[in-house]
């Protein structure tokens, strides 16, 4: 049975992903601050974790590779960008970027760029001690779709692009190890 790791699988795309993984045979761990209350099938290994602290993703993956030995699939999922839209009675996430709160920097660009740079270079060398040639390409997802993309928030739109480029690198640098399954929340 495949292994994969869903970081950010407490909710949103992160807890779908857990789900369709699970009916495809996929033994997951599944990770996130509020991950003991979600909505995930029973086969699903909750592991709470702060991907906002580096000990905590360590700690999951020394889990996964005591437990099961062996890591497939990455998905990073995590992100707070939506959290605290309103501030004030203010919706706050169409504002201009100089007048959107500090705080949802931190929120897109540690939760989810850090984060899931952090979570793949845990991943990465596990995949090199774990597959021989006859099964490149399928280690590594990394987070973003946006061919929609809110072009309202410029936040937002450099979180997208910088999580792409995460995947790119790894791609480009182990071909042998690396292929690319992304997602993100998006805007409509």
């Amino acid at each position: 049975m495949p292994i994969a790791i869903v970081t950010g699988a407490s909710r949103g795309v992160g807890r779908g992903i857990a789900h369709g993984l699970v009916e495809n045979g996929f033994t997951v761990y599944a990770s996130g601050r509020t991950i003991g209350g979600a909505d995930l099938p029973g086969e699903v290994v909750r592991v709470r974790c702060d991907h906002l602290r580096d000990d905590d993703t360590k700690t999951l993956f020394r889990r996964v590779a005591q437990e099961a030995g062996s890591l497939d699939l990455l998905v990073n999922s995590a992100w707070g960008g939506y959290e605290r839209m309103v501030e004030d009675a203010q919706y706050t996430w169409t504002l201009p970027f100089w007048e959107q709160p500090l705080h949802r920097w931190t929120s897109m660009m540690d939760v989810g760029v850090r984060a899931a740079f952090v979570a793949a270079a845990h991943a990465a060398p596990r995949a090199a001690a774990t597959f021989g040639p006859d099964r490149q390409h399928q280690l590594l997802g990394a987070t973003e779709i946006h061919r929609q993309c809110d072009l309202r928030n410029g936040k937002s739109l450099l979180f997208k692009g910088a999580c792409g480029r995460v995947p790119a690198h790894q791609q480009a640098r182990r071909k042998q190890l690396a292929s690319q399954l992304s997602v993100a929340p998006f805007e409509r």
